[in-house]
């Protein structure tokens, strides 16, 4: 983890389990090219943009609408809304929408991408928000969602919006429509009610209820379902709930919201038995080997990658965009806390939380500012 010094005044985040610290000048652009000057470890530098691996590119918003299109769902009945297919299991189909789509009694029905209309078989409340699932049966082949981490979400970003919408003069026949919005801001708990947490911007549409929110890769990070009307300006404000809020509910719930494998026909854990895993020794050899995860801070997404070995050294690798900073260190971990002690001689500490032996999240502690105290990031091991 290489803590970079510039003649700036800087702050400071560490990173997840695995080290790599961000330098962020206060007063410019956040760029590693405002870090000055490059250190040098063992006569290299750490930066070395050359040998770095790319990161996979964002879709334009054509490939978005492209891809929504095909996992989009219609829904007509007592009440008109959307939906979008989270799971797949055998020829049975996972729609996730809003609980005031479907919670009226009467006969629903789902119309794909193809033009094709299905029965609901069955639908049921996710409770704790205003989510629901609906069932359909069909032997064809539907792409079934990716799903994202709205806990990585940030103020400013782009959003899309993909539903069909409501008659209107012009258009007698529910069409789908794809809308391009900007994410600006979030409920705070105190205010969230049955889920609504993200803000964003865009014109109410009768008929897009249930409508999945997709971020720049296409990946589910929410569900539209609320509008807001300032009564002063008239101006509209439009909320989601975050799709990591629907997977805890579901989950507690024992709700199967299928594999978040996009175009997978896998079943997910709780429709699945799986084997016994032996656990690892302890957690000390549970942590050794590279783990990558990403965050996304100052409106840009940061990729890391950090190779924890047995002799207790380290070695990492921060990207964004063309810019990389590399570092090595040592570590240590105990009773469940990870300790990380960077080239400069600097000291952090998480939290880690097992998921699996392939998965861990990892909780700022202290990385020397309070301001990412708490920070939660989530590795998954190479």
């Amino acid at each position: 983890m290489s803590w970079l010094k510039s003649s700036r005044k800087v702050s400071i985040i560490v990173s997840i389990i695995l080290p790599a610290a961000l330098v962020v000048a206060s007063d410019d652009a956040f760029s590693f090219n405002s870090i000055l000057p490059l250190q040098k470890i063992s006569g290299k530098h750490i930066a070395n943009n050359s040998q770095t691996p790319k990161l996979a590119q964002a879709l334009t918003s054509q490939q978005i609408s492209i891809r929504a299109k095909e996992f989009t769902v219609r829904i007509d009945g007592k009440n008109s809304g959307s939906g979008v297919i989270v799971a797949r299991s055998g020829n049975t189909y996972t729609v996730l929408t809003n609980w005031h789509v479907v919670e009226e009694a009467g006969k629903y029905s789902i119309k794909t991408a193809d033009g094709k209309s299905h029965s609901i078989s069955s639908s049921k409340e996710v409770r704790g928000a205003d989510l629901a699932v609906a069932y359909f049966t069909s032997n064809k082949q539907y792409p079934v969602v990716q799903r994202g981490n709205s806990d990585k979400l940030v103020e400013g970003q782009t959003v899309y919006i993909a539903g069909y919408s409501a008659s209107q003069k012009l258009a007698r026949e529910r069409i789908y429509r794809f809308y391009s919005e900007n994410l600006i801001g979030f409920l705070s708990p105190s205010d969230v009610k049955n889920g609504y947490e993200l803000i964003y911007s865009g014109e109410p549409q009768p008929g897009m209820s249930g409508s999945p929110i997709l971020d720049n890769n296409a990946r589910l990070i929410g569900i539209y379902g609320l509008t807001d009307v300032d009564i002063r300006t008239s101006s509209p404000t439009l909320f989601g709930i975050p799709i990591n809020t629907a997977e805890k509910l579901a989950t507690r719930a024992r709700i199967d919201l299928g594999s978040s494998v996009a175009g997978s026909s896998i079943k997910s854990p709780l429709s699945q038995k799986k084997p016994l895993q032996k656990p690892r020794a302890n957690n000390f050899q549970r942590l050794i080997g590279t783990w990558n995860g990403s965050i996304v801070k100052y409106g840009q997404q940061i990729q890391i990658s950090v190779t924890l070995k047995p002799d207790r050294t380290y070695t990492s690798l921060q990207k964004i965009g063309l810019q990389s900073m590399r570092d090595q260190g040592i570590w240590r971990y105990s009773n469940g806390i990870l300790y990380q002690t960077d080239s400069l001689g600097l000291l952090s500490k998480g939290s880690i939380k097992w998921i699996s032996d392939n998965e861990a999240i990892f909780t700022i502690i202290d990385n020397g500012n309070p301001i990412f105290t708490g920070e939660k990031v989530r590795y998954f091991r190479q």
